[in-house]
């Protein structure tokens, strides 16, 4: 992509969303394990893994629309960390849908990370939600089933601890020797839910996979999905530390 490119300059990323948000509680001392220095897990050890369909995505800067992307869905996973009031999310990973690279605009710029896989949808139907997570390779690193609920939800679709978000944005050195940028990055995730459509509690199995260890955070009991529908708004990053220079 050439540098006059119009997705270098920093901005904002606004879609509509068919979110989905499954939370459950794994070993703290696992979240510990790989947070950066300045980051504390929370308590509970809580994980939270989301898959969206992405609609009427866009993508603007000083007041104009840059870009805009045809319907893709996407998920991700992020641990809880004790900072802030309710908490904060730290990323993990991110995973985009399909043979269509739909890419995820402009959160490079935030050191979101990132990668293509063959399917990450969630479906509702006779009753029941099933997510999934399946890479390249056909192997299912998320499979979530779950009985949905009559009764109204007590909790939110998008957890107010995920409104914060921490990334790390690390560029490796071309002589493959250290890192030319390795940044902590703070950005913030506005979520304005419109309806929840439903929930469940259900069990998650995970595939082995080196490249893509989601498994490393075993749930310590059931997960509880909650979907609905809303719009998603992501702003501007801060550099909250710079680890070459200190």
């Amino acid at each position: 992509m050439p540098l006059f490119a119009p997705l270098y300059t920093v901005g904002a990323e606004t879609a509509d969303v068919a979110w989905a948000t499954i939370e459950y509680d794994t070993d703290p001392s696992r979240v510990a394990g790989v947070l950066p220095r300045g980051l504390t897990p929370s308590p509970d050890g809580r994980v939270a893994c989301w898959i969206a369909r992405f609609d009427a995505t866009e993508f603007r800067s000083g007041g104009q629309i840059v870009e805009r992307r045809a319907p893709f869905w996407q998920g991700g996973m992020c641990v809880r960390t004790a900072e802030g009031e309710s908490g904060s999310a730290f990323a993990i990973s991110a995973f985009i849908d399909g043979g269509l690279n739909a890419g995820i605009m402009g959160r490079e710029v935030l050191g979101m990370p990132k990668k293509q896989v063959r399917r990450v949808q969630v479906h509702t139907h006779a009753g029941a939600a099933h997510a999934e997570i399946v890479n390249s390779e056909g192997e299912a690193l998320l499979n979530f089933r779950a009985d949905l609920q009559e009764k109204a939800s007590s909790a939110p679709v998008f957890p107010t601890w995920m409104r914060t978000h921490r990334t790390i944005k690390a560029i490796p050195s071309a002589d493959g020797k250290g890192w030319d940028v390795l940044k902590r990055v703070k950005s913030e995730w506005e979520y304005e839910s419109i309806c929840i459509t439903g929930w469940g509690v259900g069990t998650m199995e995970w595939a082995r996979s080196e490249n893509d260890p989601l498994d490393y955070f075993p749930a310590t009991g059931l997960g509880r999905i909650v979907l609905g529908r809303g719009r998603l708004s992501i702003g501007l990053g801060v550099n909250e530390a710079d680890f070459l220079k200190h």
